[in-house]
């Protein structure tokens, strides 16, 4: 490199360190680098638990308004938040949804809700897990039909559900009430 380009190097070089003082000034604020997300997360004035049947649900995603049409779901009844509020729930088969996921409308996409021992499940199987299934059932006893030496089991029918997740190449079986953090049951490869 000649005199001439030295000579640029350092008033460059210099401007960068002035700039970088900014002779004196208080400190520029830290810029936080978030990156985008693949779904929209729900509004947080939104509510995100609702309840249905007795059982809690949980919004998982918000998917974009396109990606589902009123016309391919089917109604599938209507939750209440925490605060009063009606939420017309849907469900249907569609790529971007589930048969056992439901979905609300909203002013920002469609609403993807699961019930909350199945958002339990996931967490307690860990992070590389998914669910495969969701059945909704009723259980013949408070032992919700798994039998273990030395309980006692009321034979009452327990409303709850059957969740199925996939973790490191096995299968988990959970069961559950509607409202108990889900019990594994079968761990199967």
């Amino acid at each position: 490199m000649g005199p001439r380009g030295l000579a640029l190097l350092g008033v460059l070089a210099g401007g960068l360190l002035l700039a970088a003082c900014d002779g004196g000034s208080a400190p520029a604020r830290p810029t936080a680098i978030v990156p985008t997300p693949t779904t929209t997360p729900a509004r947080a004035t939104s509510p995100v638990l609702a309840t249905l049947d007795g059982g809690t649900l949980r919004v998982v995603r918000t998917l974009q308004p396109d990606a589902l049409t009123a016309d391919k779901l089917t109604p599938a009844g209507v939750a209440v938040a925490p605060d009063g509020t009606n939420i017309a729930m849907s469900r249907g088969a569609a790529p971007a949804l589930a048969a056992w996921e439901l979905a609300s409308q909203s002013a920002g996409g469609w609403r993807v809700w699961w019930p909350e021992p199945a958002v339990r499940a996931l967490a307690e199987a860990g992070r590389d897990a998914r669910v495969v299934a969701v059945t909704a059932l009723d259980w013949p006893d408070t032992c919700l039909g798994v039998r273990m030496p030395g309980r006692a089991c009321a034979q009452v029918v327990t409303p709850g559900y059957r969740i199925i997740v996939e973790a490191g190449g096995k299968r988990i079986e959970y069961h559950t009430d509607r409202a108990s953090p889900p019990h594994v049951v079968i761990s199967a490869p």
